[in-house]
């Protein structure tokens, strides 16, 4: 008993679940994997022409065209990619499965019509499939060849007697969603891409990095970053945008540095963005976005949704949740506008009052009390641990303070992440205390005065000797008997005041009956 596949399959092409961008990306697929299988040999050619792999995409009531100057095909070439499920001979790059170019013609029409030239081969094929006739098995085709210049090269494929054809308001969503796919191409300028004449474009600068918030030293809210999963590196970079946008959060997934998922549906990570489908309507699901390559992961036959196992997912998860955390609290808290200052101190009071009455009741407020990540605490603690061992490496302590039996050390660091801890705390021994402060956090550029900056480290170096002497105390750092320490470490200055005017009296006295 064989198993067999009927070629009356192909009638069922027409019901796969592509939609027009992807159907017609199977195309341009094609053509941009011939040209990197072959761009030793064309880059040379291109450049004496002028003009760089190039493919137009033509889209009637009548007819669907798509032509390419890549390397085109001969005879054999062209055999092979017209058999079903005969993979490329290069099946890491975008043509993966030996699907796409049939069942995406199929899908558009029942004539499908190609014509191409090999670089270097001095014939022209051209065959002619249809769906009808391949039902009835009729399988053998009868290429028409005639002779042509050695130095063309050119794939031509017409779609016609369509099953659907692009709508007007359809064909503004294709161009968007194809820039979209080949961004990387677009952007290096190794591919120019027409739809009806139209020069689609792709500007990173422009369509990204210019949306994203901008710091006071001109660094963009950005972060490049690597991880793991299981034994393949998952590479991207994520960013913070100035103002939300639901089409432009999330990532865009890029395998073989075309975008497999992006925008508008981007990819979505539930310990970031939260449980709900496609993200919940929150400031992190509208700020936060970025690109992820994944590089070795499955994909689906129609190349839209990448195939991770439920491993794979929740391990992604977990560590993108770890990396980005300090993104992911810019994205829920960013303000733009800075907080009023003034002089007179009852006149900044109440000035600071309505500036947090403003922010306590902003939707931005609300969004970071409800944050919450469940992360490990294995991962939080050896993030920890591994953050100060740089530290503790790379600088050596801002100030040594020595009080009763503990030393504290000090560290202002000025050249690390902005997405770093703004303060971190660890009793590196019984006697030992380590605070680091990082300067390049965006709140310490809202410092704008020596006594702003030293209220603020007075507060991180209060809140570490209070949580220190809560934990040798009791075994634990109990929140009310933290506040009960600080509270007397933030009464010193007054304290010294006080006791320093008595001294400045005499001192005055003094100095008086000298002159007399």
């Amino acid at each position: 008993m064989n198993f067999q596949l009927g070629p009356e399959i192909v009638l069922s092409y027409k019901r796969l679940s592509y939609t027009a961008w992807y159907a017609l990306a199977e195309f341009v697929d094609n053509s941009t994997q011939a040209y990197f299988s072959n761009q030793e040999e064309l880059d040379p050619v291109y450049k004496e022409k002028k003009q760089p792999l190039t493919v137009w995409i033509e889209a009637t009531s009548d007819f669907i065209k798509i032509t390419d100057n890549s390397i085109g095909m001969t005879a054999e070439e062209l055999q092979r990619a017209i058999i079903l499920g005969k993979p490329p001979e290069n099946s890491e790059g975008r043509s993966k499965y030996g699907l796409g170019l049939k069942t995406a013609a199929f899908w558009f029409g029942n004539k499908v019509t190609i014509t191409t030239k090999k670089l270097g081969h001095p014939e022209e094929i051209t065959i002619t499939l249809s769906v009808s006739e391949i039902a009835e098995n009729h399988l053998n085709v009868e290429p028409k060849i005639e002779e042509a210049d050695l130095y063309e090269h050119y794939t031509i494929i017409t779609i016609e007697d369509l099953n659907r054809q692009i709508a007007y308001r359809s064909k503004a969503k294709v161009k968007d969603y194809l820039r979209s796919f080949y961004r990387v191409d677009l952007s290096d300028r190794k591919l120019k891409l027409y739809f009806n004449s139209e020069p689609l474009t792709w500007n990173y600068n422009e369509q990204l990095f210019s949306k994203l918030i901008k710091f006071h030293d001109n660094s963009l809210a950005k972060r490049d970053f690597t991880i793991q999963i299981g034994d393949k590196a998952v590479t991207g970079w994520a960013g913070v945008l100035k103002r939300g946008s639901r089409a432009l959060g999330g990532f865009s997934l890029l395998q073989a540095k075309r975008v497999i998922k992006g925008w508008p549906h981007a990819f979505k990570t539930p310990l970031i963005f939260g449980q709900q489908e496609g993200g919940s309507n929150d400031l992190v699901n509208q700020r936060l976005t970025g690109e992820l390559n994944v590089d070795g992961f499955g994909i689906s036959h129609t190349k839209d949704e990448i195939l991770f196992t439920d491993e794979e997912f929740e391990e992604l998860d977990i560590k993108l949740a770890e990396e980005l955390q300090g993104l992911v609290h810019l994205a829920s808290s960013y303000r733009k506008e800075a907080a009023p200052v003034g002089n007179d101190r009852d006149k900044f009071s109440q000035g600071a009052i309505r500036t947090l009455e403003s922010e306590i009741g902003s939707p931005e407020f609300i969004t970071a009390y409800d944050y919450d990540i469940e992360l490990p605490e294995d991962i939080i603690r050896d993030s920890k641990k591994i953050y100060l061992h740089r530290i503790r490496e790379a600088f050596q302590p801002s100030r040594e303070f020595n009080v009763g039996n503990i030393t504290i050390l000090l560290y202002l660091v000025s050249d690390q992440s902005i997405y770093d801890p703004y303060l971190t705390i660890e009793s590196a021994t019984d006697r030992v205390l380590i605070v680091v402060v990082n300067q390049s956090h965006p709140h310490w550029n809202q410092l704008d005065s020596e006594t702003s900056v030293l209220n603020f480290l007075r507060h991180c170096i209060y809140d570490g000797l209070a949580e220190w002497k809560s934990s040798k105390r009791l075994g634990k750092i109990d929140a009310d008997t933290v506040k009960l320490y600080k509270d007397q470490f933030l009464r010193i200055p007054f304290s010294m005041d006080i006791h320093s005017k008595p001294a400045q009296a005499e001192a005055q006295t003094e100095e008086e009956s000298d002159e007399e």
